[in-house]
């Protein structure tokens, strides 16, 4: 198996308003300077996000660097806004005209009553279905003459590019890290999704209480508790809690199955110039409480409570079964699909026993899951990759890197992503470490 090192460019090279300024001018001359480095270093491709609400115009002369440079194109076809998460510098909202689309309370609501316009709530990918298809041809058709640059097209399922709901909010002490996060499912649109889903399980809304042993007069709601619904553990021990969340992961797993067929349907078509070239997608590393109660990982809708028995299998990926037998029913003889996960750099039991962390072993069932199941499965580092010259920091960054090549090592991932190119020349011990992991990768044949 070839691996591949990739390297993730910046949020945004470059003012779009004017690309002539001195500060664009600046930034892609850094930008240019980090291509050579990367090259050299051995990088294979360049991973770009490329916004939905700039210009494709805006990307033409970057692309070219990264081709004059002599890399190749990994783009991620950004559906989500940017702005407020970790790492993010700039801010670059999902465009207007598709709000615009929707009815005004076609959000992400949270047991806070917290919104979220980060990207359009999952209940309403029918609704703007053919805006995501229309970008994906619109990408197609305007970049046709880089094809043969194309290493991958990825595509952006949810908050920072993957699937999963926003439900954990760094600076809010409630919902951020390493918090279970927020249940995001209190809007209209998901209330009436939730509805229907559970009468169409069990054919009427009163059959459907009766299941639940509630009294007909009941709302059918999403927990109107969360906190206490969690508490007495009714989300793995009564038949409400585990159709909620049948329903809430399930939400996410379609609305993936809806963009990747559709990406498949654009991408991998008979005759389009992007034929064949592999289709991506990204699954964050929710790796706080796994060692305890899970809670962050069905707060993100990438898990079940009634698939609880299988949170111990590794056949079934500890949980991520079901996701991960989408993405082997997405694969086909044109091109291929391919799972990213995050996480690679971090170890089990980071941050303590309250954080509960399991990152590691979540990297180890993943990967070996997708593996059997014939899924290509690549990595990406989740946190920066960098030192302040300090003593500790170093054997940090070092240890880091080390966790990483023995992902590499073990067969599973065939590819990394550094997030991001700068961190990788931001010291010479993480250049170091870049150059050391390029080498096993070539001494096993990638």
């Amino acid at each position: 198996m070839s691996i591949t090192m990739n390297v993730m460019a910046p949020l945004l090279v470059g003012e779009i308003s004017n690309p002539n300024s001195s500060r664009s001018k600046r930034q892609r001359q850094d930008f240019h300077d980090k291509l050579v480095l990367a090259k050299k270093a051995g990088a294979y491709a360049v991973s770009m996000d490329v916004w939905w609400d700039v210009p494709l115009t805006h990307y033409v002369p970057l692309f070219q660097e990264v081709i004059n440079a002599g890399l190749k194109l990994a783009p991620i076809i950004c559906f989500h806004a940017c702005g407020g998460g970790v790492g993010d510098t700039v801010n670059i909202p999902v465009p207007e005209r598709v709000w615009k689309t929707l009815p005004s309370y076609a959000r992400f609501v949270s047991e806070y009553g917290q919104v979220s316009e980060e990207y359009v709530p999952y209940s309403a990918t029918p609704m703007v279905l053919c805006l995501y298809k229309e970008r994906m041809e619109e990408f197609q058709a305007f970049f046709a003459d880089f094809k043969d640059s194309m290493a991958e097209i990825n595509i952006s399922l949810g908050r920072n590019g993957e699937l999963g709901f926003p439900s954990y909010n760094p600076g809010n002490a409630k919902t951020d890290y390493p918090t279970r996060g927020a249940l995001q499912c209190y809007g209209p649109l998901d209330i009436a999704s939730f509805r229907l889903f559970v009468e169409r399980r069990y054919g009427s809304r009163d059959n459907c209480l009766a299941a639940w042993g509630l009294p007909v007069w009941v709302e059918i709601f999403p927990p109107a508790d969360p906190v206490a619904f969690f508490a007495r553990g009714d989300h793995l021990f009564t038949v409400y809690g585990r159709d909620f969340f049948d329903w809430y992961a399930g939400l996410a797993i379609e609305h993936a199955r809806m963009l990747m067929r559709t990406a498949i349907d654009v991408f991998a078509a008979t005759g389009a110039p992007f034929c064949g070239i592999d289709i991506g997608a990204k699954i964050p590393g929710v790796h706080w409480l796994v060692g305890s109660s899970r809670l962050a990982e069905l707060a993100s809708g990438l898990i079940r409570t009634s698939d609880a028995c299988n949170w111990n299998s590794d056949d079934q990926a500890h949980g991520y079964g079901p996701i991960l037998d989408l993405f082997s029913e997405l694969q086909n003889d044109v091109s291929r699909v391919v799972l990213h996960y995050t996480c690679l750099e971090m170890a089990d039991g980071d941050g303590g026993p309250v954080v509960a962390s399991k990152a590691a072993s979540l990297v180890q069932w993943i990967g070996a899951a997708a593996k059997k199941r014939g899924i290509p499965v690549k990595g990406e580092n989740a946190l920066a990759l960098k030192t302040d010259g300090s003593p500790q920091a170093d054997c940090n960054l070092h240890a880091a890197w080390e966790r990483i090549r023995k992902v590499l090592s073990s067969g599973c991932y065939e590819g990394l992503t550094i997030l991001r190119m700068s961190d990788i020349f931001a010291s010479p011990l993480a250049e170091e470490e870049f150059h050391r992991s390029v080498e096993l990768v070539q001494q096993m044949g990638g």
